[in-house]
């Protein structure tokens, strides 16, 4: 690996692992009940995946993109109510972010 690219994989480590702890702030402290993930809870957790999906492609990290982008769609349909935010779906993001 290139110094150039040794240097923007080191950029994007530190970037991922400030989202997987917003990640983890946003889903650690649900609240059990019907509605566990309020709209700004799912929003920060989205702008999460997609940040780390644009890194990853960037990278050719493709599995770490596809997971990414899986992601970003569970929360896609979380915040469009096509599924809800419950703790079933907390779960499957906790899973998804660790």
């Amino acid at each position: 690996m290139d110094q150039e690219r040794l240097d923007i994989f080191n950029i994007f480590i530190k970037g991922a692992a400030a989202h997987l702890a917003e990640a983890d702030a946003c889903l650690g402290d649900a609240p059990e009940g019907d509605d566990t993930l309020g709209e700004d809870k799912i929003n920060r957790l989205f702008r999460a995946a997609h940040s780390i999906k644009s890194g990853a492609g960037l990278l050719n990290l493709d599995a770490v993109r596809s997971l990414a982008h899986e992601l970003e769609i569970i929360l896609h349909m979380a915040r469009t109510r096509m599924i809800p935010a419950n703790k079933a779906a907390v779960e499957v993001l906790r899973d998804g972010f660790k």
